[in-house]
């Protein structure tokens, strides 16, 4: 037997404007811990799950972080046992990436449990299955911020490839969360199956901008890169207010704005100088019309998943 350790990985934007399904970055925080201690016990057992509302599964083989942490188990020792405490750090359904994070702290946390065995790279493919299990689809623009932190594109996914774009450290978030859910399952059967040329060709635009803006630190390009054609305008629809919010929020001097992964929560771009007055906006616009919403500052995590300390 060994000592709990404990685990934090970081809430993720995902989609970043026009990168739907390839581009992701981490925030400082909020995220999700996981404790994990090895144990005599075959497989993975979840004993305890905290800030779910009780709404997540105890079942390891039901939980997201239950299914990443068996795959890890399952690579280093199949006969090994792992106990989890999943501690949530963030709504579920908010569109910051509250299943990736699980999916990730608990790979990290079972891999050091085990000894540490594995690279982070390494684990992916667990977390991608847990998240596969949340959201219906393996995608990773989520978890791989999580897991390794920075801004990050996938250049594809068979084979996955994908690279770590520069990090602007002076580049601030202002992120509302209304008290609205979204699926993200829900969030992708809204999107059509065909879209038009002219709006690929413009989000196409964006990506490349985009990224051409975090090589050359500028943040007025990278805000106005930001606008998606093809999967916002779909999506801002479960999203009440959307476009009165997005205004506001440009209007109180955002570099750009658009919706966080599959939302509700939408994300602002800013400097430091105007995060909190765009914050303020953010929530103004969903409180007009009786939404109540809160908000939060953050910056880009650099990091990934981290060990945070050991738990007697």
């Amino acid at each position: 037997m060994s000592d709990w350790l404990k685990v934090f990985a970081p809430a993720t934007v995902a989609n970043v404007g026009p990168g739907y399904d390839v581009l992701g970055l981490a925030l400082d925080s909020p995220g999700d811990w996981v404790e994990a201690m090895r144990t005599e016990q075959r497989g993975v057992q979840i004993v305890e799950i905290t800030g779910d509302d009780g709404r997540l599964p105890r079942v390891a083989a039901l939980n997201c972080a239950g299914v990443s942490a068996r795959l890890v188990q399952e690579k280093i020792d199949p006969a090994a046992g792992v106990a989890l405490k999943v501690h949530k750090g963030m709504p579920i359904g908010s569109g910051l990436g509250s299943s990736s994070a699980s999916s990730v702290a608990a790979a990290w946390a079972t891999n050091l449990a085990l000894g540490g065995a594995l690279s982070k790279v390494d684990v992916l493919d667990a977390c991608r299955a847990g998240e596969k299990l949340a959201t219906g689809a393996p995608h990773a623009d989520n978890v791989l911020p999580s897991l390794i932190g920075g801004i990050t594109l996938i250049r594809s996914y068979e084979p996955f490839d994908y690279l770590e774009l520069p990090t602007p450290l002076e580049l601030r978030f202002a992120i509302v969360s209304p008290e609205l859910e979204i699926k993200t399952a829900d969030a992708r059967k809204i999107l059509p199956e065909r879209v038009p040329m002219e709006d690929v060709v413009r989000n196409l635009g964006n990506v490349a901008a985009l990224v051409a803006a975090l090589y050359e630190g500028r943040l007025d390009l990278f805000g106005r890169a930001l606008d998606d054609f093809v999967v916002v305008p779909y999506r801002s629809r479960l999203i009440q207010r959307y476009d009165d919010v997005h205004a506001a929020a440009m209007d109180a001097g955002a570099l750009g704005c658009s919706i966080s992964g599959s939302g509700p929560a939408m994300f602002a771009a800013c400097t430091e100088e105007t995060a909190e007055v765009v914050a303020a906006a953010l929530v103004d616009g969903f409180q007009r019309s009786g939404i109540g919403a809160k908000s939060f500052i953050a910056g880009i995590n650099t990091r990934g998943v981290r060990l945070v300390d050991e738990v007697e």
